[in-house]
């Protein structure tokens, strides 16, 4: 009897604890309040959290070598003071026949999103996105293309519209798989299906990356995922040994509550109640460097 209270106690604790925590991640990062126009280009949360990573800077349009003369002032200009006019310049350049046109569209989406304030102003987003497809339409097997449409599958992403992000995560993996914004695509489609609760196709398309050179962070994310559908199919043991797999024995543990939660949850369901304990004591951790003066932090 006692050993039961015992467990009920701690998953309720983990309840608690993941929604708590949750909120303050969420508030310390910038976008609990999505129109909030202050957190820099920098500083875009990394987008596991919230879709944001098409304001990432490794996405900004590359400007080939034989184009960057004609691009030269137009980069030079696109600071938040000079805006405008380096939006005019690059619409002007659309206008024009030749590679520079496909991408000066793919640029006019990134100045538009500039505008945006990091998404508030969802006017500029909706222009970002058609300028992303123009760019796709001008030249599709560009890498500025594949780029394209990387950040509108963040975007669409962002809004929960994960049919729109699938197609466009999709494509970009269809057009290199094996490069950078392939492999972003790969993970962007499992973390459509993730956020879509489609746990079969989660599973399915994060084995397709078994084959790819994956970094050590994305290997884990993959792993993380495809441990979170299999927890959600009811595939405790199979879950309990994928996160086990993810973060071996001495890696420090992310500190992501939904992480914590599924991590030890899928070790109670599983039997292994040591484990579940331990879990609950780094949550507890957590939660102390989130918010130490939170009452439930030790």
């Amino acid at each position: 009897t006692y050993r039961m209270f015992f467990i009920i106690r701690y998953r309720f604790l983990f309840a608690f604890l993941v929604s708590l925590s949750t909120t303050l991640v969420a508030s310390e990062n910038g976008f609990s309040n999505p129109t909030n126009p202050a957190v820099s280009h920098k500083e875009a949360p990394r987008w596991e959290r919230n879709g944001g990573r098409a304001f990432d800077p490794q996405l900004f349009t590359t400007i080939p070598k034989d184009q960057e003369k004609t691009f030269k002032l137009i980069v030079a200009a696109h600071s938040p003071d000079n805006l405008e006019q380096a939006i005019l310049k690059t619409k002007s350049l659309m206008k024009q026949k030749g590679p520079a046109a496909s991408t000066a569209a793919c640029l006019l989406g990134d100045l538009y999103l500039r505008k945006s304030h990091n998404g508030a102003n969802t006017k500029w987003v909706d222009q970002a996105l058609a300028a992303f497809g123009k760019a796709v339409s001008m030249n599709p097997s560009a890498e500025n293309a594949q780029k394209a449409l990387l950040k509108k599958g963040y975007i669409y992403f962002e809004r929960k519209l994960y049919p729109e992000a699938l197609g466009n995560f999709q494509r970009a993996i269809s057009q290199n798989k094996n490069s950078p914004q392939g492999i972003s695509a790969l993970i962007g489609v499992a973390r459509s299906f993730q956020a879509w609760k489609r746990w079969s196709h989660v599973i399915k398309w994060v084995r397709q990356g078994d084959s790819l050179p994956l970094s050590p962070a994305d290997r884990q994310t993959m792993q993380l995922v495809e441990a979170d559908a299999l927890y959600q199919l009811a595939r405790f043991e199979d879950a309990y040994k994928l996160y086990k797999i993810a973060i071996p024995d001495g890696q420090p543990f992310p500190k992501e509550p939904r992480t914590l939660f599924g991590y030890g949850e899928a070790a109670y369901r599983a039997g292994h109640f040591n484990e579940m304990k331990t879990l609950m004591k780094l949550m507890l951790k957590a939660s102390y460097e989130i918010n130490p003066k939170d009452p439930v932090a030790p």
